[in-house]
């Protein structure tokens, strides 16, 4: 039976992780030992990488196949990465383009003002589920056969971010902005409101990702999902129908008066 050691450096993401893997039959530990087949490893954004990979290799036996979760755009994990590679251990790479838990769960609060705000004007994103890269990993681990490989995990299409909003109005019914800011607007709004403790966490959290939203680098759509699972990615109309209940919320007056000033300061700046 496959024991698969599972560390992110994020204990809410390796958490949500290790349940979506029971769903599939994967049997995770949460320490190194002698009884691990698989470690299932990312890295922390923001954090020395290479050291971190280096320290989670050394406790793990030789032998033990790498399931690398890697940052699909920027190259921001490539030093990591090239240290997995040069192990000497079984490794495959999956690459998560963009996941709908992060990208739009975070929206959530924002929706309940009839909004949300970002800066990646009209650049398309190949957003896919966190349960979808799940699927590809849990094929990984009990299938074998996919050393030395490398996927990236999109959803079927590339939406940009007016685009999500109008899905998102759909499926709860009511109508909602995407306000676009200048990068700059939009981080200090960010640090007032979004509880950020630095620049640089904000930095390597958030805008480097919507960034890469913008500039094209998340504008991806493979066959990957499928391919390794015989099951077709989620759409984000999909993901939005499962979460509805995440967004379809009665504002507060709080909000309601938040949304007037909302409308009145940013209405034209609104993308449709």
């Amino acid at each position: 039976m496959s024991r698969t050691l599972v560390t992110t450096g994020n204990a809410q993401f390796s958490e949500a992780l290790v349940a979506a893997l029971a769903r599939h039959r994967v049997q995770t530990v949460s320490a190194p030992g002698p009884e691990v087949t698989h470690v299932l490893m990312g890295v922390r954004p923001g954090s020395d990488k290479v050291t971190a990979v280096h320290d989670v290799l050394r406790q793990v036996p030789d032998g033990v196949p790498v399931i690398f979760l890697a940052n699909a755009f920027g190259g921001s994990d490539d030093a990591a990465i090239d240290v997995v590679k040069s192990s000497e251990r079984p490794w495959t790479i999956v690459h998560p383009n963009a996941l709908m838990e992060y990208s739009f769960g975070s929206m959530a609060p924002q929706i309940l003002m009839g909004c949300a705000f970002g800066m990646s004007q009209r650049g398309r994103v190949g957003f896919v589920g966190l349960e979808d890269v799940v699927r590809v990993i849990a094929r990984i681990v009990l299938d074998g056969g996919h050393e030395a490989q490398e996927y990236v995990c999109t959803g079927p299409e590339a939406l940009d971010m007016p685009t999500v909003l109008a899905t998102l109005s759909e499926v709860i019914g009511r109508h909602l902005d995407y306000i676009d800011l200048p990068e700059p607007e939009l981080a200090d709004l960010m640090m007032q409101h979004a509880g950020f403790d630095s620049r640089e966490d904000l930095e390597v959290n958030v805008l480097c990702h919507l960034r890469a939203w913008r500039d094209g680098g998340a504008d991806v759509v493979t066959t990957d999902v499928v391919d390794v699972t015989g099951v077709p990615p989620m759409s984000a109309r999909e993901w939005f129908e499962a979460h509805r209940s995440e967004f379809s919320g009665r504002p507060s007056l709080v909000q309601k008066a938040a949304s007037r000033v909302i409308k009145a300061r940013y209405g034209g700046r609104v993308l449709r």
